[in-house]
This record gives C-alpha cells, sequence and structure tokens, in this order.
C-alpha cells in the first residue's frame, strides 16, 4: 500500500469568475477565494499537493483534491 502521509489543513486561493454582463468596475475588484482543505497528504510535489479524504485496508482511496503549490498560501499538520 502506498504511504498515507499525515492529517493536514490546507489553506489556498482558489479561482473566481463571474459570468454576466457587468461594469468593468466590478471585475477590478475580484480576488481569489480563500478555501480551507483537510485530508491525508498523499503526494507533495514541487508543482502541487494531493489531500485524500478517505482510504481502506485493502489499499483503496477515494475524494482526492490536487492543489497547485502556486496557489497554497499555509499547510498545517494537525
Amino acid at each position: 500500500m502506498t504511504k498515507i502521509g499525515p492529517v493536514v489543513k490546507v489553506i489556498w486561493h482558489d479561482a473566481w469568475c463571474a459570468g454576466g454582463w457587468k461594469p468593468l468596475e466590478v471585475y477590478a475588484e475580484e480576488t481569489p477565494v480563500e478555501c480551507y482543505s483537510v485530508g491525508f497528504l498523499v503526494k507533495k510535489t514541487r508543482t502541487h499537493l494531493t489531500l485524500l479524504q478517505t482510504f481502506n485496508a485493502a489499499g483503496r482511496g477515494t475524494d482526492s483534491i490536487t492543489i497547485p503549490r502556486s496557489w497554497v498560501q499555509e499547510v498545517v499538520e494537525l
């Protein structure tokens, strides 16, 4: 079975978008959305982190998220 890392909380900035016709000033005020993800750290590379929500004794996992490192603000081991 692949080694499962520690449980971590990742604080990261996600892309923000808006549709429809709006005054240009609205778009100048947009900022990335701060997000919080918690999970088992299963992969950490120079370019991204992958967290896994659930895994079992048979070596299978489900519900992952891969976050670009350039979006990560902080990683806290829980």
